[in-house]
């Protein structure tokens, strides 16, 4: 009898890993090409992802959009179902035929990951760890502090939108800057938090800001935000500039004291020479 449920299980779990692989990305739309017939139809047969403008809902759960515009701007870009938090970018030639793809980090289209194929105009493919870039970080590692600090979540996705999550390269790739979405504290406010990941130390920091959000956008007089990154390095380099001044103005009084000091003592040995 257990043998019988065993088995029935085990036929259970392959059918629906069938069915999972029957829907999944590269059955639904053929990558490996760019499809002109699907752009010239304007993907009728597609349901429009509201969620995301431009995009199309495929079977599997995932959105993609795409572009014809010529060579270095025909493409599709596809996003995967929650909760993952990379997206994946198909690039081609004006003819069609693939030039590169692989995934980015994040929504945005900053920070490559994983491995990268290339093709030349003769389809010859070339494959590239673009992760490497990072360093002594990985973006899994990078997602594993985020999810601990609470800021995304693993498991459902949490503030993965581009609103809400940007990663890009600074100071000539030498560092990662993840910005993440932490609160609304008003209609016009959000909080975030700035992670600088060093790839060189492996070491991270993290700061708090402020931000006016997207409903301000047609409100350019909007006064700066005491907590906002910029406010905050001013008044870190006027606090850095009064402590100079106060360590000066120091020495200065020192230098002014041991003076005196020194001119009392010349008058008490000129007095005893008299």
């Amino acid at each position: 009898m257990r043998k019988i449920l065993l088995y029935i299980v085990v036929l259970t779990i392959n059918h629906m890993m069938a069915q999972e692989n029957k829907n999944s990305l590269k059955d639904t739309i053929m990558f490996e090409k760019f499809d002109f017939n699907l752009w010239n139809t304007r993907y009728k047969d597609f349901e429009k992802d509201p969620k995301y403008g431009g995009y199309y809902k495929l079977k599997d759960g995932s959105s993609f959009r795409p572009m014809c515009g010529g060579e270095n701007y025909t493409f599709y870009d596809v996003i995967p179902p929650l909760p993952a938090y990379y997206h994946c970018f198909y690039d081609y030639y004006e003819n069609g035929n693939p030039k590169a793809y692989g995934k980015y980090a994040s929504m945005q289209t900053k920070v490559k990951i994983g491995i990268w194929h290339y093709f030349d105009a003769n389809g010859k493919e070339t494959q590239v760890n673009e992760e490497a870039k990072l360093g002594k970080w990985r973006f899994n590692a990078i997602l594993d502090v985020l999810h601990k600090d609470g800021v995304i979540d693993l498991y459902t996705g949490k503030n993965r939108d581009w609103n809400k999550l940007y990663i890009e390269f600074k100071n000539n790739n030498r560092e990662v800057a993840v910005i993440v979405f932490k609160e609304r504290i008003d209609i016009l406010i959000d909080t975030y938090y700035e992670y600088i990941f060093n790839c060189k130390t492996g070491k991270y920091t993290r700061k708090e800001y402020e931000r006016y959000n997207e409903n301000a956008m047609d409100m350019p007089t909007l006064p700066p935000l005491k907590n906002s990154k910029k406010n905050k390095r001013k008044r870190k380099k006027v606090d850095y500039l009064v402590k100079i001044l106060c360590h000066k103005s120091s020495l200065i009084l020192q230098n002014s004291v041991a003076i005196k000091v020194q001119q009392r003592v010349n008058s008490m040995l000129q007095v005893k020479i008299l």
